[in-house]
């Protein structure tokens, strides 16, 4: 009897070998996966950050259109002036002069961070407290019309992204230069240009072709595309 129910008898659980070897199987499959799923997100990420660009590019032609120029940092700073160009109007109640703004007011505008002007990849950061945004505009192209770009649209920067660090408040109207330029993508950072057409500029390019791009009238030859 005792043989027969031996030869019969089933065994459940697992040994202790297979054990270690199962979870040394999953171990190893997190370690593959953990990267790909980073680069997917990081690849999300800098679509949607392609995708702001585009948006501020076309608020700045819809203005341009309609105001003869290309918005300013003046009474208000084109940040403001393009919130009612923008579709997701989030900055359009606060068209405030922040020279005439009210403590109250002043303090409400320096801390608005609408998310058309953040890299998705961006750390948070702060200036005296406030938070930052990450898309400058061309200094050199404020309030000029599309004649004023003799270089072409489509070789000249219109905005770029900022450092994180080097960003500041939405209501400040933040501008590009060569030293600001630079994101949290890793590869480099992005720019409309003033066509409207976005491009992705490795940072070992930034050198070569940055400084050409913010002028508007240089001469250069350049190819973004």
């Amino acid at each position: 009897m005792e043989s027969r129910y031996k030869a019969g008898s089933t065994r459940c659980g697992m040994t202790l070998v297979e054990l270690l070897v199962t979870l040394g199987v999953m171990v190893v499959l997190i370690a593959l996966l953990l990267p790909a799923i980073s680069r997917v997100r990081e690849a999300d990420r800098r679509t949607a950050c392609l995708n702001k660009f585009r948006q501020l590019g076309h608020a700045s032609h819809g203005f341009e259109s309609a105001r003869r120029r290309f918005p300013r940092n003046d009474a208000l700073s084109w940040t403001q002036e393009l919130a009612a160009f923008m579709e997701d109007g989030s900055a359009s109640t606060m068209l405030v002069s922040l020279a005439t703004a009210s403590d109250t007011d002043r303090d409400r505008l320096l801390r608005l961070r609408p998310a058309s002007h953040v890299c998705p990849s961006a750390r948070e950061t702060t200036v005296s407290d406030y938070p930052t945004v990450h898309m400058g505009f061309n200094a050199a192209l404020l309030g000029a019309r599309t004649a004023d770009v003799r270089d072409g649209l489509a070789k000249t920067l219109l905005l770029g992204e900022l450092q994180p660090a080097l960003g500041a408040p939405w209501v400040l109207g933040p501008t590009v230069l060569e030293p600001q330029f630079g994101s949290d993508h890793g590869a480099g950072g992005t720019i409309c240009a003033g066509d409207g057409s976005v491009h992705s500029i490795p940072m070992e390019s930034v050198a070569a072709i940055l400084p050409g791009l913010l002028t508007p009238g240089g001469g250069e030859l350049l190819q973004l595309r």
